[in-house]
């Protein structure tokens, strides 16, 4: 009766091995119908994610190659899954394949550009404004830095006639002042000549202290601004002073910077500590340095008729210089200095850095 027993549950064992090699080999495992059914009742239920969809969420979002992907247990058959071009689950064929864009956006800072500053204090005596010769014509085309400067900067059409006489429209990135008439602009040192005396022009000789008084070569040193913005700046650093358009900000600390890169001027702690706090952490990619045509307020149509020119009261002795097409051609007639308030002569000629003298 033993025997009987033992032997009834061997034939039975070997009879259910022989029937899961059967449907092993007829491709109709259990768990592929537990599949199937879960895959129905997926259907039936949006709300409930199939392993199917799994799988296509892991193609899309691959795992990075450092990092090995460990398949849950209900995704036991996921990698012999294929897509419809035959490709496997997580693969793309070359046929579809596409490259994907994995540089990551630009997260380059001001700060990047303020570690290449170097730290001293600043020298407190010594300078003077005539230790810069400025402004001057260094390609002999008629127009000197300052009206350089205006040609370049204006928003608007801009014309240049007779002795570099330039009609546009400007705009100051400081206020946000818009003018066609470029007497109430000044063209503004973005580091100041003083500042740059404090900060290391002190020990330059003449001619390199006139090539930074009329930097063209960089569109960072001259900005062309109202008359008002500029002399409330003075001589002053980001940590004295910051142009009221906040809009500017990150530009106004990000030009500066680049300036004093530029020259190899220094920067003095109170400078460093501005220039980090107060645009360190603004971002290269992001700034704008063109304002919009709105922002500028273009006035369309022919530019004004320029003001007629104020005529000359005679002198004591009732006897005037000659009267010049350019303070250029009265100085190599050996005339000038004029200044304001003293010399009628001071009227006829253009005071382009509006410090009260021409022909200097």
């Amino acid at each position: 009766m033993k025997k009987l027993a033992i032997l009834s549950i061997v034939l039975l064992t070997t009879s259910c091995a022989v029937s899961e090699q059967n449907a092993s080999e007829q491709g109709t495992p259990a768990t592929v119908e537990t599949q199937n059914n879960s895959e129905q009742n997926s259907e039936e239920s949006p709300s409930q994610p199939s392993q199917t969809d799994n799988s296509e969420v892991t193609n899309e979002t691959p795992v990075p190659p450092s990092t090995e992907a460990q398949p849950s247990e209900n995704d036991a058959t996921s990698e012999e899954t294929a897509d419809p071009d035959g490709a496997p689950v997580g693969e793309q064929s070359e046929d579809t394949a596409e490259p994907a864009d994995t540089s990551p956006p630009s997260a380059e800072t001001v700060n990047s550009y303020i570690d290449f500053l170097q730290v001293e204090p600043e020298v407190t005596s010594g300078y003077d404004r005539d230790l810069f010769r400025h402004w001057v014509d260094a390609d002999g085309d008629g127009c000197h830095a300052r009206e350089e400067t205006l040609i370049a900067e204006s928003v608007g059409p801009v014309s240049v006639t007779g002795d570099c006489d330039i009609q546009g429209t400007w705009f100051s990135a400081f206020d946000g002042e818009t003018t066609t008439n470029s007497s109430n602009f000044d063209v503004d040192h973005m580091v100041p000549l003083k500042e740059a005396w404090d900060s290391g022009a002190n020990s330059w000789d003449s001619s390199t202290r006139e090539r930074f008084a009329n930097d063209l070569g960089s569109p960072h040193s001259l900005i062309a601004v109202s008359r008002g913005s500029n002399r409330s700046k003075g001589a002053k650093d980001p940590a004295e002073w910051m142009p009221p358009r906040q809009s500017y900000t990150c530009e106004y600390i990000f030009t500066w910077t680049l300036v004093k890169i530029r020259w190899s001027l220094s920067a003095d702690p109170a400078e460093i500590n501005a220039l980090r706090n107060l645009g360190g952490d603004c971002l290269v990619a992001d700034m704008n340095f063109s304002p919009a045509v709105s922002e500028a307020e273009i006035i369309a149509g022919d530019p004004p008729e320029p003001a007629p020119e104020p005529q000359p009261t005679p002198s004591a002795d009732g006897e005037l210089d000659p009267r010049f097409s350019s303070c250029r051609a009265a100085k190599e007639e050996g005339y000038g200095p004029y200044v304001d308030g003293v010399d009628p002569e001071y009227d006829w000629y253009r005071d382009g850095d509006s410090d009260g003298t021409v022909c200097e």
